[in-house]
């Protein structure tokens, strides 16, 4: 019975040894899901999304003046963002929508705004996702996350 308990005891303690980093880990997570370009009031069009349309004048998100499909499935994948990780979502989402609102009236500077707030929404939210993990070792380069250049991102959506 006596060596029964000490296994138990055992196992108890290696137990708490091993779930004790875990408010710590859990908090890095936390910390390296926060994108730093993401400001609290209003997302401004970042500088490699503005590149990108300057080079390739894509049209992802608006075809022919009018909205696609995708703007709104963005939008849905922005507002269910905190499941993966990512907090800022619901406010992308919120800016998003403010975008194409605005960009409701027809005007050609309001739609090519809202072009590029969604395309960094997306860029902002995909390089957040595959930000490697910390603290992890990755025993190949080929292994750690690749495809998060602003442009890479904008290829595979358009």
């Amino acid at each position: 019975m006596k060596s029964m308990k000490s296994q138990l005891l055992a196992y108890a303690a290696i137990g708490a040894i091993a779930i004790a980093p875990a408010p710590a880990f859990a908090a890095q997570l936390v910390q390296a899901s926060a994108p730093a370009s993401v400001p609290a009031s209003n997302l401004s069009v970042l500088a490699s999304v503005s590149s990108f349309y300057d080079q390739y004048k894509p049209a992802i998100w608006y075809k022919g003046g009018a909205v696609t499909p995708a703007a709104a499935q963005l939008v849905t994948i922005l507002r269910r963002a905190p499941i993966e990780g990512f907090s800022f979502g619901p406010q992308l989402a919120d800016q998003v929508e403010g975008a194409m609102r605005q960009a409701a009236t027809g005007a050609p500077a309001d739609v090519t705004n809202a072009e590029r707030v969604l395309s960094s929404a997306l860029v902002t939210y995909v390089q957040a996702l595959k930000r490697p993990t910390p603290g992890m070792i990755y025993a190949y380069p080929v292994l750690s996350p690749q495809g998060s250049r602003a442009d890479q991102i904008l290829l595979t959506a358009g």
